[in-house]
């Protein structure tokens, strides 16, 4: 079940690629072609993760590459919480490199620790691979609920907090709008409709920073996810040896 659990936690965090990364992009107009460069650094991500994975695998220590995934993963959203309205596909391509890499280097020691399992017990391989499918596919249908929930929630909350500050009272919103007013003076004559377009600009873009802050914030929860999985696997490994030092001790005094 803990591995399960881990699995799943992963698989929650992973889902940024699709919901956070992609989503975003796709928000402020790119296309699928704007963004090939970006899918080959996680294709290259997951190529050099499982090359890694590969030459690192030791069975005595199959908790060491899942943290490994873990803090990579932490790290990759805590660079993608620093973007803003000029991020584009080139300045993520690091952070998702890691993410690529993280999803795949975890894999086989999750696998290889089940397997283990089933080694010692034929009739647990069923159980093992519906928990290893289950893991796999409702942590990333989980993932992309929960992230999708959160970013729309915050956005609302930032929404919120924006139109609060836009008012003409402010001397900033009031030089904002007139250099909107400006932009389309020679083009509308009507002092009426010109300031209704100088709201609309006004409005889209608070909309947009609003949009930014909740995909912030949604790294920030992403990253917060792995931080919290990390130390929960590092208590179970600094249990699992003052469990067999205690055991050798006990041992050795009984002799």
């Amino acid at each position: 079940m803990r591995l399960g659990l881990i699995m799943l936690l992963i698989r929650i965090v992973l889902a940024e690629q699709n919901t956070g990364v992609i989503g975003w992009l796709q928000y402020v107009g790119l296309q699928n072609e704007q963004m090939t460069n970006l899918a080959w650094s996680i294709f290259a991500g997951i190529l050099c993760g499982i090359i890694a994975s590969c030459l690192t695998l030791n069975p005595q220590k199959l908790y060491w590459p899942t943290a490994t995934a873990l803090a990579l993963i932490m790290i990759a959203s805590l660079l993608d919480s620093q973007s803003n309205a000029l991020t584009r596909p080139e300045q993520l391509m690091f952070s998702q490199f890691l993410l690529g890499f993280g999803s795949a280097f975890f894999l086989a020691p999750a696998m290889l620790a089940g397997i283990g399992g089933v080694f010692a017990d034929p009739r647990n391989l069923v159980s093992f691979s519906v928990l290893f499918g289950m893991s796999q596919n409702i942590g990333g249908l989980l993932g992309s609920a929960i992230l999708g929930t959160f970013q729309t929630w915050r956005e609302k909350f930032h929404s919120s907090q924006l139109a609060d500050q836009i008012t003409t009272l402010n001397p900033l919103i009031v030089e904002r709008l007139q250099q909107y007013s400006q932009m389309y003076q020679s083009q509308i004559g009507d002092s009426t409709l010109l300031n209704v377009q100088a709201t609309t600009l006004l409005q889209n873009a608070a909309t947009l920073q609003a949009n930014i802050l909740a995909w912030n914030d949604t790294y920030l929860l992403t990253a917060a996810i792995s931080a919290g999985t990390l130390v929960w696997v590092f208590w179970r490994l600094i249990r699992l040896r003052l469990t067999a030092r205690i055991a050798l001790q006990r041992a050795t005094g009984s002799k």
